[in-house]
């Protein structure tokens, strides 16, 4: 049991690393006659996806020296979200893009990608967490 609640602990915790990061990385990228632009996740949304990163990175720190249910089951509904706000940017963008025809000028930036690739670590994570620290009670109340 110890061993999973380490790997979970630990997809977690670079699940929430992504997200960090990915705030920080290019969400949209632009390329003019003056060259390429890039605006970062920090521009817009990525506060919130960067501050839901933080907010989780104490409750699994909590978590970690404290198994609970209910903060595995909190760290997955952050994931959860994280996941949902990088689909509607994702979409939201690609139909920008779409929409002023600048499909061979703009892209959507690998921030996006990092984060909704670390929301879903996240959301994976937190569900083993939730499962482990439940089991762990059960063995503990049979002792």
């Amino acid at each position: 049991m110890q061993r999973h609640w380490k790997k979970a602990i630990a997809i977690n915790a670079a699940g929430i690393a992504l997200v960090v990061i990915g705030a920080f990385m290019p969400w949209v990228t632009v390329d003019t006659f003056l060259g390429q632009t890039s605006l970062s996740g920090t521009d817009g949304d990525g506060v919130i996806t960067f501050t839901l990163g933080v907010v989780a990175a104490f409750l699994l720190l909590w978590t970690h020296f404290r198994p609970s249910l209910i903060r595995g089951v909190i760290i997955a509904v952050i994931g959860g979200l994280v996941v949902l706000i990088m689909m509607q940017k994702i979409t939201d963008i690609g139909a920008l893009i779409a929409d002023a025809n600048l499909a061979d000028q703009a892209s959507i930036g690998i921030g996006i990608y990092v984060s909704l690739l670390g929301g879903i670590a996240m959301l994976a994570g937190a569900i083993a967490i939730a499962v482990i620290s439940r089991a762990m009670k059960a063995d503990s109340e049979e002792s």
